[in-house]
């Protein structure tokens, strides 16, 4: 399910943004992708 991929993803943000820092590319590039998954996620329940 994609909760359970944006759960990771929202760890995975966490663990970056320690390991680089909140400014860093890598950081910034798995916010997006996080980003990313909301919007679908959000765009599925629209059309329930």
């Amino acid at each position: 399910m994609i909760q359970n991929h944006i759960e990771k993803k929202r760890a995975e943000l966490l663990t970056t943004a320690k390991t680089f820092g909140f400014g860093a590319k890598e950081t910034i590039d798995c916010s997006v992708e996080l980003d990313k998954l909301i919007w679908a996620y959000q765009e599925n329940r629209l059309r329930e």
